[in-house]
C-alpha cells in the first residue's frame, strides 16, 4: 500500500513539475511574442513617420520661400530673410516652432552642437518660432554662439503643417532645397544628412585642403 502511495505521490510531483516547466515555457514564449509584436509595431510606426516626412519633403523641395521678417536678438531689431542669403553661398537652416515635439527639438539641437563643434565652419542658422519675444531672447542668450539665431512669428510654408523641426538649405533666390524633417528615432540618419550637406556645399575641411592642393 505504501509503495502505491509513494508511486502516486511521485507521479503527482512529476506532473506538477512538468506543468510548471510548460507554464514557464509558455510565459517565456508569450513574452517573446509580445516583445516581437511591440518591435514590429514600433518599426511600422517609424516607417509610417518616414513616409509622411518624405511626402512633406517632396512637397517643399525647390519651392519659393516667403521673404519673412525676422527678429534679431543681437540688435533687437528686424530684418528680411533674404538679407541672410543675398549674394552669399547657400545656407543651412534649422527651423522649429515652440509647439513642435519638444524631445525632437532638444535632440536636434544637441546633434547640431556636436556637428558644429566638430565642423565649426558649417554655417547653420536657427529659425525659432516663439510667440513670446522675451522667451525667444532667453533662449537665444542661452544657446550656442557658433550659429546665428532668429525668430519668425509666422512662416507660411507647407512644412509648418507638421509638428517636427526640420532642416533646409536656402540660396540667394530664396528657393528651399534639401529639405529634411528631423525625428528623434532617426538621429543617425539626421547625422548622415548633415554630413551630406557639408560635403555637398564644401564645408568639410578635408575637401578645402584637397581643392587647394589641386
Amino acid at each position: 500500500m505504501k509503495m502505491v502511495t509513494w508511486a502516486l505521490a511521485a507521479g503527482f510531483v512529476l506532473v506538477v513539475a512538468f506543468n510548471f516547466i510548460l507554464l514557464n515555457k509558455y510565459k517565456q514564449e508569450r513574452e517573446a511574442n509580445v516583445y516581437i509584436a511591440e518591435k514590429q509595431e514600433k518599426v511600422s510606426a517609424n516607417e509610417l513617420t518616414l513616409q509622411e516626412n518624405m511626402l512633406f519633403q517632396y512637397a517643399a523641395e525647390v519651392t519659393p520661400c516667403p521673404d519673412v521678417v525676422l527678429k534679431n536678438p543681437k540688435t533687437k531689431g528686424e530684418q528680411k530673410l533674404s538679407e541672410l542669403v543675398e549674394g552669399k553661398e547657400p545656407k543651412l537652416f534649422f527651423r522649429f516652432k515652440e509647439t513642435d515635439c519638444d524631445v525632437c527639438i532638444q535632440k536636434a539641437l544637441r546633434l547640431l552642437k556636436e556637428i558644429t563643434t566638430e565642423f565649426p565652419d558649417l554655417p547653420v542658422t536657427i529659425l525659432s518660432g516663439y510667440a513670446n519675444t522675451r522667451q525667444f531672447y532667453a533662449y537665444a542668450n542661452s544657446e550656442n554662439k557658433s550659429y546665428e539665431i532668429y525668430n519668425i512669428g509666422s512662416f507660411p510654408v507647407i512644412l509648418e503643417e507638421q509638428d517636427k523641426p526640420y532642416f533646409f538649405v536656402l540660396n540667394g533666390s530664396l528657393t528651399m532645397e534639401n529639405v529634411y524633417i528631423f525625428t528623434q528615432e532617426n538621429s543617425r540618419l539626421s547625422r548622415e544628412y548633415l554630413k551630406c550637406m557639408m560635403h555637398k556645399y564644401g564645408y568639410c575641411p578635408e575637401e578645402h585642403d584637397h581643392t587647394e592642393h589641386q
